[in-house]
């Protein structure tokens, strides 16, 4: 195994697992988040706890883990009220999974609300 430089981290691509979402008709692509992402998800999440109020952190972790092909956001926060108006148990499955890619929870039913 070779050592590891600083060139070859930045080149790293973080990798994806793709999600299959029936009723939008295809499959999105979910990434690890990096350690500055899962700070500021987990800031969501505690600030979500206090105010008893999860849409919020849920949809900002989607709009954040979502990628395209480039792994560039699919989704931005102009996207927000889009997201806000699917299907909640869509929106709580894509959730589920992106926390259990990211080993952020353990998997659970994905028919109850998603809490982190």
């Amino acid at each position: 195994m070779k050592r590891v430089d600083l060139n070859s981290i930045r080149d790293s691509f973080t990798s994806t697992k793709d999600i299959e979402i029936e009723q939008w008709g295809g499959f999105v692509s979910i990434k690890k988040l990096s350690a500055k992402e899962r700070d500021t998800i987990a800031l969501l999440h505690d600030e979500a706890k206090q105010n008893e109020s999860w849409l919020d952190a849920l949809l900002q972790t989607i709009i954040v883990a979502v990628v395209d092909d480039s792994h560039q956001p699919l989704f931005s926060s102009n996207d927000k009220q889009t997201l806000e108006n699917q299907d909640g148990e869509i929106i709580n499955h894509l959730y589920g999974e992106i926390l259990t890619f990211n080993g952020m929870k353990e998997a659970q039913d994905t028919d109850q609300q998603v809490k982190p």
